[in-house]
């Protein structure tokens, strides 16, 4: 059905022949990978305490909450997808819930 697209946070399964709407999704699915990249360099740039912990609360997020996540929850993959691991509830899902509360905590 495709290739497994393989890159930290962010693995997906891309069609043999995508379309547009296979593109766009493509993209979503590499934001927890964009965030990563962001997230380092913007510690590396500003060196601010809320950049350092947004960064600590990524690795966390993604390293503990997701090996956690997949333990408790073993909803299969999809019949079609190329990855073998177990992927129900999404860890798209759990990055950008927990990013989400971060950025909203100051107001």
């Amino acid at each position: 059905f495709g290739v497994e697209v393989a890159l930290p946070f962010s693995t997906f399964t891309m069609p043999s022949a995508p379309t547009q709407l296979d593109l766009i999704a493509a993209f979503y699915c590499t934001m927890p990978f964009n965030l990563l990249i962001w997230s380092i360099w913007r510690c590396w740039r500003t060196r601010g305490v809320r950049d350092f912990s947004g960064l600590a609360l990524y690795i966390f997020n993604g390293l503990a909450l997701l090996v956690l996540q997949d333990e408790v929850f073993q909803e299969p993959r999809p019949a079609a997808s190329c990855l073998t691991q177990c992927g129900m509830p999404s860890g798209h899902c759990l990055m950008c819930i927990g990013l989400l509360s971060w950025h909203l905590y100051p107001l």
